[in-house]
């Protein structure tokens, strides 16, 4: 039993509802078919008002109020449907009246930009639990995340290879109309289920709590270490793919599976770097990894990558280190860089945003190439701007003449007897 929870971006400009915004506007409206007076499509709406509309017909599959079936009624006063084949459980009225409930109590609370909290339950594909269970496992990760008050709709989808239950709750208490806190929310439900698999008997999965050899739930010791705090506030602040994750990203599953294997000569190693167009090298009494584009920028620490990367435990098994084979770089016709007995895949960029790499490389190289080019112009001409002079005193002095005269020559020139001044009054 695993949970989910679909991430947002940080920057504010997206969220999981718009994904499924998204998902369901392709569904209902494909891209090839186009838009005319004759085929007229009414666009869901995507305003905030509207975040919870999304994502209940996402859960419940669009069900329309004739096809929803009471089944059954709770005692704690929750109620079960069965909306066009989507078993559901909420606490609110009915499934077509939830999302109105929850934004009504969101719409209390100013502070929270995001009152929306899902999660999914997924169980392996041999296992088979019961409706009842899934509603209690669904009902007991909310207690634990302290939310057990809150409104909540459960619904869960056959409709994959893994039964998987999600679960949309309102993040602001519909009394007291406070936002719960959210702070280590995977920890808390990856324990959850942890306690869930041993009181309904389910095979132990992984996540950041495990079960030892007396069934006592303890925290998993993680197998990497964890990223830099530089590569970490470097990605956060620029939202760029620090060099730490594109080592990672590249090198990490194959040098996994060849540490694990007979290792048995250097070259092994230092052939999936290369590829990545990276260099292995000692540096003091360790190993570093350098990025072979700019071999002057500060290197990554071997053990970084994975934690038998050390000179103390490769040593034994395959003896004193070597450095990398010589090789030779040229372009093909195609403009990529190739080596001598290894092709390169990629290189390094630290012009490219964090979520790039899944992008076509022409199309995100002239992303980057036109921010390096706006920066450039915006430097060049924040340079070259000079502040006018502006001298007040003076201008200041020219203007009242100007006004002066101006306002003399109407005097004279316009016969309007209201303009005119009155009589013993000498105007300057």
């Amino acid at each position: 039993m695993v949970v989910v929870i679909p991430k947002k971006r940080r920057d504010g400009k997206s969220s999981f509802l718009k994904l499924v915004f998204y998902l369901s506007f392709r569904e209902d409206n494909p891209g090839d078919i186009p838009v005319t007076a004759d085929a007229f499509f009414d666009r869901p709406s995507t305003s905030k008002i509207a975040v919870f509309d999304r994502l209940i017909d996402y859960i419940d599959r669009h069900a329309s109020p004739e096809s929803q079936h009471l089944i059954t009624h709770l005692p704690d006063g929750s109620h079960r449907i069965l909306c066009e084949g989507v078993l559901c459980q909420t606490n609110t009225l009915s499934i077509e009246t939830a999302s109105s409930e929850m934004n009504a109590v969101a719409s209390n609370n100013r502070r929270c930009l995001d009152p929306v909290y899902h999660l999914i339950l997924s169980w392996p594909e041999e296992e088979k639990p019961e409706d009842s269970h899934i509603f209690d496992s669904a009902l007991f990760c909310l207690k634990e995340m302290g939310m057990v008050d809150h409104q909540y709709v459960f619904a869960i989808h056959r409709d994959t290879d893994n039964l998987h239950c999600h679960v949309a709750a309102n993040r602001i208490h519909p009394l007291s109309y406070r936002a719960v806190n959210l702070y280590n929310d995977v920890k808390i439900l990856h324990k959850a289920c942890r306690k869930l698999e041993l009181k309904y008997d389910w095979k132990p999965d992984n996540g950041c709590w495990k079960r030892d050899q007396n069934h006592q739930i303890i925290r998993a010791e993680s197998q990497y270490p964890s990223a830099p705090r530089a590569a970490t506030q470097f990605e956060y602040h620029e939202d760029k793919e620090s060099f730490y994750s594109y080592v990672v990203r590249t090198c990490r599953t194959e040098l996994t599976s060849i540490l694990k294997g007979p290792l048995q000569e250097w070259e092994e190693a230092h052939a999936v770097f290369l590829r990545a167009h990276l260099e292995f090298k000692k540096k003091g009494s360790g190993l570093a990894i350098y990025d072979k584009n700019c071999p002057n920028n500060v290197p990554l620490k071997a053990s970084s990558l994975h934690p038998q990367l050390t000179l103390s435990k490769l040593v034994p098994r395959i003896g004193e280190f070597e450095n990398a084979p010589r090789v030779m770089e040229f372009k093909n016709e195609q403009g990529e860089v190739t080596l001598t007995n290894y092709m390169v895949s990629s290189h390094y960029d630290d012009r490219l945003h964090l979520r790039d790499h899944q992008a076509r490389i022409t199309r995100r190289l002239e992303r980057a190439e036109a921010r390096e080019e706006l920066k450039l112009r915006y430097q060049t001409d924040k340079k070259e701007a000079k502040c006018p002079s502006f001298d007040a005193k003076n201008r200041f002095r020219t203007l009242s003449m100007t006004f002066r005269f101006r306002r003399a020559h109407v005097c004279v020139a316009v016969r309007d007897p209201l303009t005119q001044p009155r009589a013993g009054i000498v105007r300057a």
